[in-house]
């Protein structure tokens, strides 16, 4: 089946909490963190190539967000078209490092960051190593 190309479409869904900026009750979308997770959601995107990993992957729309308020959320919606080609049991070398801020900028005392480590340190993600020539 490696002559074949196999095609999809994935969804990461990036959630994000509500603020209560006056304390009332009131919760709504914290803006800046969702653009700023949008940007960061986008530039992942734009990291993913066929050049170092078995996938092509392209944005299947526009980054959004969405809100959830049973759950007092919204969260980022990255709808990823991908395209399947190769070997499977190619050796991958070199991974490439991508980094995603989950800070509290606010200080907010009930925020619990999106991703930490157990010792609370920011987290290094790999997705894609680079493929070695063959």
């Amino acid at each position: 089946m490696t002559d074949e190309i196999q095609t999809g479409v994935v969804t990461v869904n990036i959630f994000l909490p509500d603020i209560d900026p006056d304390d009332n009750g009131t919760w709504v979308e914290d803006g800046r963190r969702a653009e700023e997770l949008e940007r960061l959601a986008q530039e992942w995107a734009d990291s993913l190539t066929a050049e170092v990993s078995c996938y092509k992957f392209r944005l299947q729309q526009t980054i959004y967000t969405e809100s959830e308020p049973d759950i007092r959320q919204h969260f980022v919606v990255v709808k990823l078209k991908y395209e399947y080609f190769g070997d499977d049991n190619a050796p991958l070398l070199i991974p490439q490092s991508a980094m995603i801020d989950a800070t509290d900028y606010d200080g907010d005392e009930g925020y619990l960051p999106l991703l930490e480590t157990e010792g609370g340190e920011d987290i290094i993600i790999q997705p894609v190593m680079q493929k070695q020539k063959q």
